[in-house]
């Protein structure tokens, strides 16, 4: 009888775990620049096994690294087809749409980045971003006090002219103050304020 049970189970599905491991060999690649060999090494798994997430990321990496937005964009678009909710994917996907000035596309790959990542701070900051290119005051002060509360760290603000110019804007500029005084320090806000 248990011999019978045995033999009805479905087997595991390795593809995942082969996938994780082949992604793996790919980010090593990436890590070492070796991008042409990332490329490469993922087509031929792609090619052998089939579509996997992690691997469609790594791709995409390599493609992004090495300059080619047209090709990351395709892989980045296979890996979040794959795994909806891929964080990695989706962020540096909405860098990509933030570069070409594609801000609906990129504030669309953000909310999946911040939504999938509740613990990092860089998806409600590009947000907050996106809602300072808009002039959006309430959107601006819900995702950029969202980055405050995970981890982001006001002080970076000054080294950007956007958020520099965004500190004298008469929407902005309050809200900016108020975050700034109430979880980071003045003299931040000098060096945001500062000509």
């Amino acid at each position: 009888m248990i011999a019978l049970w045995l033999a009805l189970q479905t087997p595991p599905d390795l593809s995942e775990e082969v996938g994780a491991a082949w992604a793996s060999r790919l980010s090593a690649l990436n890590e070492a620049q070796r991008f042409a060999e990332a490329l490469a090494e993922g087509a031929r798994y792609q090619k052998r096994v089939g579509p996997n997430a992690d691997v469609a990321y790594e791709m995409g990496l390599a493609a992004n690294r090495s300059g080619d937005a047209a090709a990351a964009l395709g892989w980045y678009d296979e890996a979040l087809r794959l795994r909806p909710n891929f964080a990695a994917a989706a962020y540096d996907r909405g860098e990509l749409h933030l570069a070409a000035g594609r801000d609906e596309a990129a504030q669309a790959d953000f909310e999946v980045a911040a939504r999938a990542r509740p613990d990092h701070w860089v998806g409600p900051f590009r947000l907050a971003q996106l809602a300072g290119r808009r002039a959006d005051p309430t959107a601006f002060e819900e995702a950029l006090l969202a980055s405050v509360l995970r981890g982001f760290d006001l002080h970076t603000l000054a080294l950007d002219p956007q958020w520099r110019a965004w500190a004298h804007d008469p929407n902005l500029g309050p809200i900016l103050t108020r975050v700034i005084l109430v979880y980071g320090d003045e003299a931040t806000l000098s060096a945001l304020r500062a000509p």
